[in-house]
């Protein structure tokens, strides 16, 4: 069965239907519903992997990978059928002396002919896919490739900008740059409604570029580094910003690696209000309906810190966050 059979969709339903129908299983499914050990744990398994479908259905680029693969499996491989090439009938030359004459005239004219004219290029071929799983497969796995070298070459250039960066204000101020936090990133969960947000203490004042709105743009997050085992890890976190005459609005869409209970990995919310400075602190309302705060600082004009807290849910779910992104030059 395809994931859509699964999640009892039609395979162009929208990323909103499936959200709807994935909310529908997961009160269906819930394991706190069952009392049986046996039931519970069948229920627990089946959440998983509406996480994992529901993952990959809300995804674009993750979606049209799998139904290119569907695509691939249902699809058969074209028949070639070689035609034998035609029979000419055989040419007798009656003498020989003609045939001897004709073959040296033509290895005269070639030697002419190469001595006016360069070697033509090497012929170019093109590979076309014909829709037989090996190519399909072949062509998702490149680009993945072809994504992941994109990706550490943005990252790399961004460093390598950083670091020019870093130099140039060293040789004019004559001092040591403050070093920006290490670029991880991770969530916490509770079975109970969150605790109120901490406190945020003063934070230190940096140079930002001067436009309307510090914050605006698109901002990525980039693993590296040691991340803390006790917490989740992020697969992606993608936040979108804009906003002028000291308004912010943004767009937090992320997605977790949850795979030892049954909540829900992703976390989308929307942000509004007003900011001044280099940070902000500004109320959210999630998808699911949760309502918290997010806080954004900005470490450098490339860097900003943004962690988020829920301040209460009705089910089980993911209710804080924090991660260092990086702005999509």
């Amino acid at each position: 069965m395809s994931f859509y059979e699964d999640m009892g969709l039609r395979q162009g339903a929208s990323a909103e239907e499936v959200r709807e129908q994935y909310r529908v299983l997961v009160r269906l499914f819930h394991p706190d519903q069952f009392a049986d050990p046996v039931l519970k744990s069948a229920a627990e398994g089946q959440l998983r992997r509406f996480n994992e479908i529901e993952g990959v259905l809300t995804d674009p680029a993750r979606r049209r990978a799998y139904d290119l693969s569907l695509l691939a499996e249902h699809s058969d491989p074209p028949i070639v059928i070689h035609a034998p090439p035609p029979v000419r009938p055989e040419r007798r030359v009656p003498w020989g002396s003609l045939a001897w004459g004709a073959a040296a005239m033509a290895c005269a004219g070639a030697i002419v002919w190469v001595s006016d004219h360069e070697t033509p290029p090497a012929p170019v071929f093109e590979l076309h896919q014909t829709g037989s799983p090996g190519e399909a497969a072949y062509a998702k796995t490149y680009n993945e490739d072809w994504r992941a070298r994109a990706r550490t070459a943005i990252l790399e250039r961004d460093q390598a900008l950083r670091e020019l960066a870093r130099l140039r204000g060293g040789a004019s101020e004559q001092k040591e740059m403050p070093s920006a936090p290490q670029a991880t990133a991770n969530a916490m969960v509770t079975s109970e409604a969150a605790a109120a947000p901490p406190a945020v203490t003063p934070m230190q004042t940096i140079d930002t570029p001067k436009t309307e709105n510090p914050f605006a743009g698109t901002w990525f997050y980039t693993p590296h580094g040691a991340a803390d085992a006790k917490l989740y890890a992020p697969e992606f976190i993608e936040t979108q910003i804009s906003g002028r005459d000291g308004q912010v609005r943004g767009r937090y869409r992320s997605r977790y690696r949850v795979t030892d209970r049954a909540i829900s990995p992703s976390v989308n919310f929307e942000f509004s209000g007003s900011a001044a400075g280099t940070s902000a602190q500004l109320p959210f309302v999630r998808d699911d309906g949760a309502r918290g705060e997010v806080r954004l600082r900005l470490i450098s004009d490339h860097e900003m810190e943004l962690a988020w807290t829920a301040n209460g849910t009705a089910a089980p779910s993911l209710t804080s966050g924090t991660a260092v992104l990086l702005r999509a030059q």
